[in-house]
């Protein structure tokens, strides 16, 4: 075999390994085992998403992201003060640091966080932010589904921001998906799990 054919088949190979092993990376299930959980594992959450968004809108190069950030930061920032509001008033008592400690070290382990991105500028930017979102999103949209398929929920405030959380995230995951597929070809982590 000649080098040249040696070095496309290598090189092929690389990315057809790369792009599987992105798109079949598991996601953790993410359980609540009550509202309280739910409320103050969603928070941080949403704070990480947030910073997240703000580097975006210095570093992202297409429109499209820069705009998708400032959605995610006027939506998760309402909805941060709102559960704010309520875990002051409904769990006044409640271990929010070890729930924000769970929460903590799941998006780590998964190399969720601005600090993978911080590097990173253009396209580059914009493919590892969308990558890290669709993950992000999926979190909170398996968070919502284990309240609610549990159960949960002891407030019917907590029951509609759940599911606004869930609409809203599903639709921003499907949008994030076509722009990884038509901008990157390739599939967004998780796509398997057809995100719920």
């Amino acid at each position: 075999m000649s080098k040249l054919v040696q070095i496309v088949f290598s090189t092929s190979l690389f990315v057809l390994f790369s792009s599987l092993s992105l798109a079949a990376m598991p996601m953790p299930a993410t359980q609540v085992e009550s509202e309280f959980d739910f409320l103050a594992g969603m928070v941080p959450h949403h704070q990480d998403a947030l910073e997240s968004a703000e580097l975006a809108l210095r570093r992202a190069e297409r429109p499209e992201v820069g705009e998708l950030a400032q959605e995610i930061i006027a939506a998760q920032e309402a909805e941060i003060a709102r559960m704010e509001a309520w875990l002051a008033a409904w769990y006044p008592v409640g271990d929010r640091q070890r729930v924000e400690a769970d929460m903590n070290k799941m998006t780590a382990s998964m190399g969720m966080g601005v600090g993978g991105l911080q590097g990173l500028s253009g396209a580059a930017f914009d493919r590892a932010f969308l990558e890290e979102m669709v993950m992000h999103h999926q979190m909170a949209v398996e968070m919502v589904d284990s309240l609610l398929e549990r159960d949960l929920v002891e407030h019917d405030e907590v029951r509609t921001l759940a599911r606004n959380i869930r609409q809203a995230q599903n639709a921003e995951i499907a949008e994030m998906r076509g722009w990884l597929e038509g901008w990157f070809g390739r599939a967004a982590p998780g796509a398997e799990h057809g995100g719920h």
